[in-house]
């Protein structure tokens, strides 16, 4: 994710997604302030070079109670930051296709949660 070929481990809980970096003799050390809180229950978080930057984003979505709606968000890490570039109503998840990561998005269902298209 930061470019300087030393592995990174993505965790969420059901309210923040962090960042840890892996240090030799130490193992994973949390990257100090990188964390991301969506404002709802996270339901998923992924990690792929989705847009081809050569860097992993980090793709989150979360449920907010009060609106009654998935929203997924697509995150950098720019310096210390979870930066969001963007932003859905929906679900999005990264699924490997061959060696390419595929960026795939859902909206909401009217009816059932998981009842409209999935595109690309």
């Amino acid at each position: 994710m930061g470019g300087d070929q030393r592995p990174e481990l993505v965790v969420g809980d059901d309210r923040a997604v962090s960042v840890y970096r892996w240090q030799e003799n130490q193992g994973p050390i949390a990257l100090p302030g990188v964390s991301f809180r969506p404002g709802g229950a996270i339901l998923s978080v992924d990690a792929a070079d989705v847009n081809g930057t050569g860097h992993a984003q980090v793709v989150v979505v979360d449920y907010q109670a009060e609106a009654g709606a998935a929203r997924g968000t697509v995150l950098e890490l720019v310096g210390q930051e979870l930066r969001p570039i963007h932003e859905t109503r929906g679900f999005l998840r990264i699924v490997r296709v061959g060696r390419e990561p595929w960026l795939l998005e859902q909206d909401v269902g009217r009816r059932e949660p998981f009842e409209g298209s999935i595109h690309r």
